[in-house]
């Protein structure tokens, strides 16, 4: 009995470090987005959304794939496997930054945060469903209360827009495609269809071509002095929002199941909210701060019940 103890203790050990490198990749990949949509949102009163995306995720596909080819240059991936990759990465980021924002002008601001909330939710269910992945109790409690804390967080914003069927029928679909996209990545990962460091390339890649069609189809300008002028947003931008997270993001993708993932993803608008207040100077209220607090707990939730249930097992040995 002890010799089949020491044989499953490294296995159980390399587990354990797997998931916590995972949970730390996610929460670095769910910290870097927040602020970036924050830094479009400064640049978005410049240059067209579309053009700005396209940019970043045409310099953080550069980057993806140098990383690809210089760290593992070795591992072969099937040319079907490859258009599987990009075929996501046009869905979504593509499909879903096109989509998402023409829902937003067509529902007022509050509703589009709320309506996109909902994806942690459902990217935990869907992983249970789809993936036959474990869905604990806690998983749900802690999306619940970063929920409740959302809808703290937007309380006291005034209503900037008019909802309509149209702007719920697409958020609807948003929410799909940014929550299908996730358990579509983890089945890849989990399949040893695409490996993490391949399917991130190939993801943003795809998100890029939507990008540049979007640019050309609206007529945006594109002026490079422009660009360059505003070279620290778009450097953070190619490399932290998109090379460095989406790295992040597919390697938890091959770590942790769904459920964990979107639970951390829901901790995404309190950050996203904090790093508001400090770009942009303002402050966020009693009333904000408890609401991010809120979102934080339920994410940080299962993490620290795991931590109690140990401590009180460890107390229980004689």
């Amino acid at each position: 009995m002890s010799k089949q103890a020491n044989t499953n203790t490294p296995k159980a050990s390399a587990a354990t470090k797997g998931a916590t490198l995972g949970v730390l990749a996610a929460l670095l990949s769910f910290s870097l987005g927040p602020v970036g949509v924050v830094v479009q949102k400064w640049l978005v009163a410049s240059f067209s959304p579309f053009l700005i995306i396209a940019i970043q995720a045409s310099g953080g596909a550069v980057l993806l794939w140098l990383v690809r080819w210089l760290v593992f240059p070795k591992v072969a991936v099937p040319l079907r496997a490859k258009l599987m990759g990009l075929t996501l990465g046009v869905l979504h980021p593509g499909a879903f930054m096109i989509v998402y924002t023409a829902a937003s002008g067509s529902l007022d601001s509050v509703t589009a945060v709320l309506l996109l909330a909902l994806g942690p939710a459902l990217i935990a269910v869907g992983g249970w469903l789809i993936l036959r992945e474990t869905l604990r109790p806690v998983v749900l409690v802690g999306i619940g209360f970063s929920l409740l804390g959302l809808v703290v967080l937007v309380s006291k914003r005034e209503a900037t827009g008019e909802n309509t069927p149209l702007g719920f029928a697409l958020g609807g679909l948003g929410l799909l495609l940014t929550s299908g996209a996730m358990i579509t990545g983890r089945a890849f990962n989990t399949g040893a269809i695409l490996p993490w460091f391949v399917l991130a390339p190939l993801q943003v890649t795809g998100g890029a071509v939507v990008a540049w069609i979007g640019t050309l189809a609206t007529g945006a300008t594109i002026d490079p002095a422009a660009i360059a002028s505003e070279y620290p947003a778009f450097i953070y931008l190619i490399v932290g929002m998109t090379a460095v997270s989406y790295l992040a993001y597919n390697f938890a993708l091959s770590r942790l199941p769904t459920p964990v993932l979107g639970l951390l993803a829901a901790g995404a608008p309190g950050i996203g909210a904090l790093a508001a207040s400090v770009i942009f100077d303002t402050s966020i209220g009693s009333t904000a701060f408890a609401g991010i607090a809120i979102i934080l707990f339920g994410s940080a939730l299962p993490p620290l019940w795991g931590i109690l249930m140990r401590s009180r097992s460890t107390r229980r040995l004689p």
